[in-house]
């Protein structure tokens, strides 16, 4: 696999990742309490930071970074990598 196609193929899954992300998100607010919504919404959350750089120049201060997922963002990211493998 060309080293192209490799950053364009985790571009995908990363934008698919996101999207269900953001659908999880949306899901939340629509679904009512129950079984279903514990079932598809928990995530589970990792947390990265904060991260400092001193150049002497500038000083960066990056964090902290956190990822929640989630079944519904797994689910995203299988759906891109479905999209992508069909049509690409």
């Amino acid at each position: 696999m060309p080293r192209k196609r490799l950053s364009v193929y985790l571009l995908v899954l990363i934008i698919g990742m996101l999207i269900g992300g953001y659908f999880g998100e949306v899901l939340a607010t629509v679904m009512p309490d129950g079984v279903a919504k514990d079932f598809f919404l928990t995530s589970v959350v990792g947390n990265f930071g904060p991260v400092s750089v001193d150049l002497l120049i500038v000083a960066l201060t990056l964090g902290p970074l956190m990822m929640k997922v989630n079944l519904v963002s797994v689910l995203g990211l299988f759906v891109a990598y479905y999209l992508f493998r069909s049509f690409i």
